[in-house]
């Protein structure tokens, strides 16, 4: 999975077909734009000026705030990557191929022009309280320290597989993503190559999903008064039920956070949660 972060004034570029968005989106109610695919990544554009479409305000942030340096003059959105997205060692069978990862940052370097000067930035780690605005306390110090029960990792769907490099990696996978965000306000866009952890839930993971790095990034971003609306849109084949369970109705940022799922309504998760806006179509 990767995503990709467009701040949104007014109307989205119509030129977004490497995340199968076609047409314009209006935004006027939105200040910033998430959008989660977990389709490959083989090439980025940038076929407008974001500078024009967006100004970015200088804020005191406190979570996890440390943003590397990034050159823009090289015409390409930042990138986010960390060696440690693909947990080592892995099982080569596993339904969740954890190599994917690694292969498209390795896809990417070994790209010709206009790609091969792509830049990336490596996230850090987060502190728990980025975690604890959308997970449960007792919950994230379990994935800290790899101490989910047996329960709890087969709904995550990787049993007796879990090692504490899955715990790290997606621990730095949810601080790629706020990082791209963080990245999208300077510089008009940005992509992490991972994420779209929308299956996890407050208290529990689900679907390979163990940290919710979408509720986190938005989260972190209202708290600190970034942004004052997030529109999370999820495009994947599953609908993003733990996203949308998390700013849920008992969320103090429920009515900040626009969470619009387009999935294949019969299809994984069998019990939906209520997004904001679902659209289920039929297979």
């Amino acid at each position: 999975g990767s995503l990709g972060f467009w701040p949104a004034a007014g109307l989205m570029p119509a030129s977004c077909t490497r995340w199968g968005l076609r047409g314009l989106w209006r935004g006027n109610h939105c200040r910033h734009f998430l959008a989660s695919s977990r389709g490959h990544l083989s090439a980025f554009d940038r076929p407008w000026d974001c500078q024009q479409l967006y100004t970015t305000a200088q804020h005191t942030a406190s979570i996890g705030a440390h943003v590397p340096a990034f050159d823009s003059s090289r015409g390409h959105p930042p990138l986010v990557y960390h060696p440690q997205y693909s947990a080592e060692p892995w099982p080569a069978t596993h339904r969740f191929v954890m190599s994917k990862f690694r292969d498209m940052y390795a896809n990417l370097m070994a790209a010709p022009p206009p790609n091969a000067h792509l830049s990336f930035v490596a996230p850090a780690e987060l502190p728990p309280a980025a975690f604890e605005l959308v997970h449960q306390a007792g919950y994230y110090q379990r994935v800290l320290h790899s101490q989910l029960s047996a329960q709890e990792l087969r709904r995550i769907g990787f049993g007796a597989d879990w090692t504490p490099a899955v715990s790290l990696r997606t621990r730095l996978e949810v601080a790629g993503t706020l990082l791209a965000a963080r990245l999208a306000l300077e510089h008009g866009m940005a992509c992490n190559l991972a994420g779209g952890t929308h299956h996890a839930y407050g208290d529990a993971g689900s679907g390979f999903c163990i940290l919710n790095d979408l509720a986190v990034a938005a989260a972190v971003l209202l708290q600190e008064g970034l942004v004052s609306r997030v529109l999370i849109l999820d495009l994947d084949v599953h609908q993003g039920d733990g996203t949308a369970a998390i700013f849920g109705p008992s969320h103090r940022m429920h009515h900040a956070v626009f969470t619009f799922s387009v999935h294949c309504e019969k299809n994984f998760p069998v019990r939906k949660q209520r997004s904001t806006l679902d659209v289920g179509p039929p297979p």
